[in-house]
Order: C-alpha cells, then structure tokens, then sequence
C-alpha cells in the first residue's frame, strides 16, 4: 500500500509536535501515526442509551426534503446507539499524559460482539 509508505515515515511519540503540525501551514499535517509511549488506563463511560427521537427526525426530515424527486425507498437506517464513550489514557514521549475518545467503530463492534457472546448481560463484559 503506497499510503501506509508515506504515513509510515513519519511516527509521531510526542502529541505536543504532533498538534503543532496539524496547526502549521509549513506542515499542513492532517494524517498521521501517533505511537504512545505508555497506555495507562482504557475507560468506558455510560452515555444516553438511546438516540435523541428529535435530532432523527430532523434526520429523516432533511432526507426526505433531498429526495423529493428521487427513489421512494427508504435507505435511512438507525443504528443502535452505543451505551458508552470508550477512551484511552495514554502518555507520549514527555511524560504528558492525555485522554482521547475513541471513535473508531471497531471499539463498539467490540462492544455489540461481547454483548452477544454474554447473552445480553453487561455485568459480564
């Protein structure tokens, strides 16, 4: 893969440089590898369990308002809502420890998976 080349060359153990990259037109940095030097603690913290019933609407709303003329399908699927906002602690290369949420949607697959190898029971997880 040439793209996993480039990014590659360069990897990042100092969030502070990091950032200061991503800020500076010298650098334009906007993908990048950050490698921590030491991940202290993963957190998970209960959030809503379900979607707030207005912003769907306004959803579907704006939807159907753009495909007034188009196919009468209805492609518009919610998907169920994470009970949790994951997140690493991690230190970089100075010692300066940072939390960041994890928004990949491996992490919830995780969570979706485990849920049903338990049956449904959280306590388990």
């Amino acid at each position: 893969m040439k793209e996993k080349k480039i990014v590659l060359k360069n990897v990042h153990t100092n969030l502070e440089s990091l950032i200061y990259e991503s800020h500076n037109k010298k650098f334009c940095t906007s993908l990048a590898v950050f490698k921590p030097t030491k991940i202290i603690d993963f957190t998970a913290v209960e959030v809503e369990r379900e979607w707030n019933k207005k912003k769907i609407e306004q959803l579907k709303a704006n939807r159907d308002q753009i495909n007034l003329f188009e196919h009468p399908e209805n492609p518009f699927e919610v998907v169920d809502k994470l009970p949790y906002k994951f997140s690493y602690v991690f230190e970089d290369d100075a010692g300066k420890q940072s939390k960041l949420m994890i928004e990949d949607w491996e992490t919830g697959q995780l969570y979706w998976n485990c849920l049903s190898k338990h049956k449904g029971d959280e306590k388990k997880l």
